[in-house]
């Protein structure tokens, strides 16, 4: 059996950029699911690394986990500022790099690498802009962000 402790491994990362990391309520602590280990610490790994390269200033990321109907489900919320309904259409788009920052690195692969991921294992990968206003019971953070839900359906 393979462990995934998903937010243990980017804490530091996080915290080297000044990013809160806060893994909200969840109803499980530990969950015993088969799937393809390398495909989903892959996925998690460009999300995490996204969340952390283009968010804002002193920003935050959230992650929480359900067991449901469809499956499990993570959603990965972050700050964010300028992203567009436009530009989240085509963010699993390989090579397109909305935010072009000097000092961020990469080559717009990730969330390209990512969805072709999800296609293969036949999970689905979806991307939401909101504002906190909007949904004041997620977290005391406040302003934009952008959430990734990425859902594991049942084995059939």
């Amino acid at each position: 059996m393979y462990k995934v402790h998903i937010w243990l491994v980017h804490q530091p990362k996080s915290y080297d950029a000044n990013i809160r990391l806060d893994v909200l309520s969840n109803r499980f602590d530990e969950l015993t699911m088969t799937f393809d280990t390398t495909s989903l610490r892959m996925t998690l790994d460009n999300l995490f690394s996204n969340a952390i390269k283009y968010n804002i200033a002193n920003g935050w990321i959230e992650l929480e986990w359900e067991l449901n109907l469809q499956g499990f489900v993570l959603s990965m919320r972050n700050a964010q500022q300028g992203l567009t309904e436009e530009q989240c259409s085509s963010m699993f788009t390989k090579f397109v790099r909305h935010n072009k920052k000097a000092e961020t690195a990469g080559y717009g692969l990730g969330l390209g690498i990512v969805a072709d991921i999800c296609e293969r294992n036949e999970w689905h990968i979806a991307v939401h802009l909101g504002n906190k206003s909007q949904k004041p019971q997620i977290s005391e953070h406040g302003g934009d962000y952008i959430e990734f839900v990425l859902t594991l359906p049942h084995a059939q």
